[in-house]
């Protein structure tokens, strides 16, 4: 008898916790299109947008129209502020990430906050351009995000850089990223929890009898 009610108490009490667990949505990719363009000579080019949710980027890229770059810079830069349209610029940005000559993808852990102004620029060396690609607008979690173009006139990397609403080409960089919490399933956790609370306390009038 011991044993059946132990049975009992344990289905309900993993029953309970599951209904607190949550879930992360892994393996995500967000891989702007290759409009087969591309710009500039000794110019970087990419994008930025505002996260909305909690983030975590596990890679990213650039592609050109063989697929990943294989001579590639890449930079990670968080704002303060949202980058000024061209005619103006910004240095008021903290560097994130940068990686030099890169072949693959680039491995990453980064955990970004709902709030966060992100942005990357990026070069291909052996095509001395950064590819374009016209696909600025994602569904990321439950927002549709638009990226905005990025721009910096020169390689260095702590130079000033601005943004250029106007256009539509933005540069060719894919990451692959995770939320920090999925959304809800069927049941609901607060249902998992009052079902399983339900089964604690029928099994505890039973004990009593």
């Amino acid at each position: 008898m011991l044993n059946k009610y132990s049975s009992f108490f344990a289905v309900s009490l993993l029953l309970l916790s599951s209904a607190f667990v949550s879930t992360a949505n892994a393996g995500v990719i967000v891989e702007p299109s290759l409009s087969g363009g591309g710009c500039c000579t000794a110019r970087e080019r990419g994008y930025w947008f505002e996260t909305l949710e909690d983030m975590t980027f596990e890679s990213i890229w650039l592609s050109n129209s063989s697929g990943i770059s294989q001579n590639y810079d890449l930079q990670i830069l968080e704002f303060s502020a949202t980058p000024p349209e061209f005619g103006a610029s910004t240095t008021n940005f903290t560097q994130l990430g940068l990686f030099e000559n890169q072949s693959s993808k680039i491995d990453l852990s980064l955990n970004i906050a709902a709030g966060t102004i992100l942005g990357f620029l990026a070069f291909d060396n052996d095509l001395n351009e950064t590819p374009y690609s016209t696909d600025n607008t994602h569904t990321i979690g439950a927002n549709d995000i638009s990226f905005t173009r990025l721009i910096r006139q020169s390689l260095n990397s702590s130079d000033a850089v601005s943004s250029e609403a106007v256009s539509d080409n933005i540069g060719a960089i894919g990451f692959e990223y995770s939320l920090a919490q999925a959304p809800a399933t069927v049941p609901e956790p607060s249902s998992l929890a009052v079902f399983a609370l339900a089964l604690l306390g029928l099994g505890a009038r039973r004990i009593k009898k």
